[in-house]
């Protein structure tokens, strides 16, 4: 997962801590128990961390600005040189001409890295729809990551003392599972009728 630290490097530690998601298991299906990453708003967010959040979320957003046609075609002709070595030039250059104008994700997906990754990934050429699983599993740490910032960036801030919990009752992580599966079955109801 990209850390926001690696995103941008001058946070403190609390809010490097408050934006990190917990790997947790997930039961069921076909497969068994899969790692999932999962990731609750802080209960407390201090002043001075809502305004950290607010500071670094405009220097975390710029990782989600989109890319350059040129960086695009770059990249695919490279991913095509990789994967595709029975493709005919006209070919490669009608596949990178169809892509790029329907590619919509950030320029940091499209990184020497990435492209390891796909080269790794893709036997041939991949169809858009590959292409853009590929590039959505890229880009979805950096999407969490802004997405979490936005949310501490806006939490309603609670002044606490330094050194100091908030005070009250605390529910468990299942409490509060339970409290808001009904309220999500008190909603549907209410939905349908």
């Amino acid at each position: 997962m990209t850390t926001l630290p690696a995103l941008v490097p001058e946070v403190s530690a609390d809010l490097s801590k408050a934006v990190a998601g917990e790997s947790v298991p997930v039961y069921g299906g076909d497969y068994g128990v899969e790692f999932r990453d999962r990731w609750r708003c802080p209960s407390v967010v201090p002043l001075s961390l809502r305004d950290e959040a607010n500071t670094v979320l405009e220097k975390a957003r710029v990782a989600l600005t989109p890319p350059t046609s040129q960086d695009v075609t770059k990249w695919l002709v490279a991913l095509g040189l990789l994967v595709a070595s029975k493709m005919t030039e006209a070919d490669a250059r009608a596949k990178v001409a169809a892509f790029v104008p329907l590619i919509d994700h950030p320029a940091g997906c499209f990184t020497s890295d990435s492209l390891k990754r796909a080269a790794k990934r893709f036997d041939w050429w991949p169809s858009f729809k590959e292409l853009s699983a590929f590039l959505d599993a890229e880009a979805k740490p950096c999407r969490d990551v802004v997405a979490r910032l936005e949310i501490l960036a806006s939490a309603r801030p609670m002044l606490v003392a330094p050194g100091r919990e908030a005070s009250g009752p605390k529910a468990s992580p299942e409490r509060i599972d339970e409290i808001m599966g009904r309220f999500r079955q008190m909603v549907a109801k209410n939905a349908t009728g």
